[in-house]
């Protein structure tokens, strides 16, 4: 039996001269997505996205497309084929019969109320729309299924739409994230810790149409191997949502060492991050990002005053975008327990960030004074070069489908 599943979109809607630029990234997603689905179409009737398979299940489909950025909601469809010679009576018999059908199946499902929606895309069609939904809700009572009329509060809404070629009949929407489709927007770089802010960052960039690279510095030896596999294990959730994502891990901890040696204690916290964002910087100019993203809130930690914000991104031209800066941590924990990083990135491993940093480092960063304590540090380009160059790479797989690859091929 054919499967028909029914996407909702809305901001895409309001693109009017842009919109067909990003339903065909929308598109492209939704079969990145289906990759290992083979036989599904996906296609776009006005105002819908419809994807249609003769060999999956309606859940495998969903399960597939609901991280696919830019759709409002899914429903699985009975499709009504409009045919040239039947009167608009004879049509209307026919829909009844689906809408009856999908009451049965709701019925099964437990509703005990039901209402009915009309809506003529089609407004050739003789019959109005209120009309349309009283009458086949009546239909629906005459039937016997079981179900009672409730218009608000009820278990389900029985949805038609009729369009010129045919008549879509829907029974209950699964919500979605709605959002621009991914790579719609260009794409920028996310400083990805092991916390619980920068991955929830990523997401809600991505969120916006933003495809997202990852950069991570790693200070191994002086933490564990722990660290990166929990980055890791982060990326490979964010790219759960995204036709592409790559991770570059750039080893940090010669760097950490020589500010150690040569800076006050307080300043050291800005020092690492003035220099993850030079280098994060150059890995955006190589792909071409348009931004950097960073998991960063006014006020949350030391380094987040906004003068340390300022002293900080003053050493990168490239626009640093904050999903977060107006968050509240418990705002922050909920997205990310419902994304699922959460219970990875508290696990108790010890990130770069805290190396050597004393317990009460500078709240009013000073950029010229930092970019002077720079200037002293000969190595200090240098080893950030060697540490761009001595970098690793990941390759994750569009939607979370295949192995991870590295650089050099391995998985």
């Amino acid at each position: 039996m054919a499967v028909h599943i029914i996407g909702r979109y809305s901001e895409i809607f309001l693109k009017k001269g842009r919109r067909s630029y990003f339903l065909n990234v929308l598109r492209s997603n939704l079969r990145a997505a289906l990759a290992d689905l083979p036989g599904c179409k996906v296609s776009t009737p006005y105002g819908r996205i419809l994807i249609e398979s003769d060999d999956h299940s309606p859940d495998e489909i969903i399960q597939r497309t609901k991280r696919v950025f830019g759709l409002n909601d899914l429903a699985v469809a009975y499709i009504v084929e409009r045919l040239p010679e039947e009167s608009p009576e004879q049509l209307f018999d026919r829909i009844a019969e689906k809408v009856i059908e999908r009451a049965k199946v709701a019925k099964e499902d437990g509703a005990q109320t039901f209402r009915m929606s009309a809506r003529r895309i089609d407004k050739m069609f003789s019959i109005r729309s209120s009309e349309l939904a009283g009458e086949l809700g009546a239909r629906v009572l005459e039937a016997g299924v079981g179900l009672s009329v409730k218009l608000r509060g009820y278990d389900v809404n029985i949805e038609i739409e009729v369009r010129p070629e045919d008549v879509y009949v829907t029974a209950g929407r699964i919500p979605l994230h709605g959002g621009l489709p991914t790579a719609s927007n260009g794409k920028a770089v996310l400083l990805l810790s092991g916390g619980i802010d920068s991955p929830v960052a990523g997401w809600l960039t991505q969120k916006r149409g933003v495809r997202i690279d990852a950069v991570t510095f790693d200070s191994f030896p002086l933490t564990g191997p722990q660290v990166q596999e929990k980055v890791r294990s982060l990326a490979r959730i964010l790219s759960g949502w995204s036709p592409a994502l790559t991770l570059h891990v750039v080893p940090f901890g010669d760097l950490q060492m020589m500010f150690r040696d040569y800076v006050p204690a307080r300043l050291l916290l800005l020092l690492y991050r003035r220099s993850m964002l030079r280098m994060a910087d150059q890995l955006a100019q190589q792909s071409k990002a348009q931004a950097l993203i960073t998991g960063e809130c006014i006020g949350q930690v030391a380094s987040q005053t906004l003068y340390n914000l300022r002293a900080v991104e003053a050493v990168t031209p490239t626009p640093v975008l904050r999903p977060l800066i107006t968050y509240d941590k418990s705002e922050v924990v909920t997205l990310a327990e419902d994304l699922g990083t959460y219970p990875i990135s508290i696990q108790p491993h010890q990130d770069c960030c805290s190396l050597f940093v004393p317990a009460h480092p500078e709240l009013k960063g000073d950029a010229g004074r930092l970019q002077a304590l720079e200037d002293r540090l000969d190595d200090l380009a240098s080893l950030e070069e060697k540490a761009l160059q001595a970098r690793e790479t990941y390759y994750f797989p569009p939607y979370g489908i295949g192995e991870i690859r590295k650089k050099d091929g391995s998985s």
